[in-house]
């Protein structure tokens, strides 16, 4: 009963003859304090053990956990203390992740918050923000907040290791973010990997590639992947580039992935290649039963579309080249007058 009114009485106590029962003591802190006497503490203990406390109630709140669910102590308690501290030694003493989390969280308490939605009050904007960047949206479009205010809590949130709330993606993009310095990395990683693509579609080979290393542009897409970001940056060409640095970090060479122009291209060629030996011969293309002609019609389509007719049939391109286009002209495709059959029957 006596101790029931010794906290009820605190405020008074704090004013008692013109001083305080410790420096900077206050009605909150007085409280505190005395709850952990009656609680079977030691006075000379309460700073030791509240500090490790509020160690504690920190790391609680970077997993996750909720604030009201603190078992060691009352969250006023902690408030009260972390008060305490804030206007006399400071929190030196206390890691820099801890730091950085305790002027943010006071900040907020001041402010009239609810220590249960502190977390979240960086966390849901910031998946927010993640999720409109994803979508394809441009940092400066976000509406829900200021850019500045956004990429204030970013940082926040990597200094004060309240991260680790995030989702793997998200961390992974926080992450990308903090190591270049914010997001233009993806305009950049989508150029070197456009010119890459372009170069590879042509049907050339990445061990002759000179516009990059490969380790780096794979490197590049790792972590758009682990972003969440490849989609969205690459368009149509991601799931190539997914299934392209799975393929060469599960130990493939990296010219031998079974997706690759010139690895597709070279099996059009030998088709190809064995099409003009036939018509060489006089044979006429209707007469071809080795592979379906229209088939063949469209390994040249597309080899003549990447501009890589030369490079896979050599001197037998301008042939194929002249032929493609009678067809395509409409040309049927026994009457080209360029077929042997037709010379040779002339």
């Amino acid at each position: 009963e006596d101790l029931r009114l010794l906290v009820a009485a605190a405020a008074d106590l704090e004013a008692a003859f013109g001083g305080t029962p410790f420096p900077a003591a206050q009605a909150d802190i007085i409280r505190t304090y005395l709850g952990f006497l009656a609680g079977g503490g030691s006075g000379a203990d309460f700073l030791t053990a509240y500090s490790g406390f509020l160690t504690q109630y920190f790391d609680l709140l970077r997993i996750g956990g909720r604030p009201g669910g603190f078992a060691l102590a009352d969250v006023s308690d902690i408030n009260a203390f972390a008060a305490f501290l804030a206007r006399t030694r400071g929190f030196a003493q206390f890691s820099a992740q801890d730091r950085a989390l305790a002027d943010a969280y006071l900040a907020f308490i001041a402010n009239g918050g609810n220590a249960d939605l502190f977390a979240g009050s960086f966390t849901d904007l910031t998946e927010a923000y993640f999720a409109f960047l994803r979508a394809g949206g441009r940092p400066e479009e976000f509406t829900a907040a200021s850019l500045a205010t956004v990429e204030s809590y970013l940082a926040f949130l990597d200094a004060s290791g309240l991260q680790r709330q995030l989702s793997t993606t998200d961390r992974a993009l926080l992450d990308a973010y903090l190591a270049n310095g914010g997001f233009t990395f993806v305009g950049q990683y989508r150029a070197a990997l456009d010119a890459y693509f372009a170069f590879l579609a042509s049907g050339q080979r990445p061990s002759a590639y000179d516009g990059a290393d490969i380790g780096v542009l794979l490197g590049y897409v790792q972590t758009l992947q682990s972003a969440g970001l490849l989609g969205s940056a690459l368009g149509d060409r991601a799931q190539f580039f997914a299934d392209y640095a799975a393929f060469v970090q599960g130990g493939g060479q990296i010219d031998a992935f079974g997706q690759l122009n010139a690895n597709i291209f070279a099996g059009y060629a030998d088709a190809l290649n064995g099409y003009f030996a036939f018509l060489d011969a006089g044979g006429v293309p209707s007469g071809y039963t080795l592979a379906d002609t229209q088939v063949l019609n469209s390994y040249l389509a597309q080899l003549a579309a990447a501009g890589a007719l030369d490079r896979f049939l050599g001197e037998r391109s301008a042939f194929f080249a002249d032929y493609l286009a009678f067809l395509q002209g409409g040309g049927a495709i026994d009457t080209y007058a360029g077929l042997n059959a037709n010379i040779f029957g002339g």
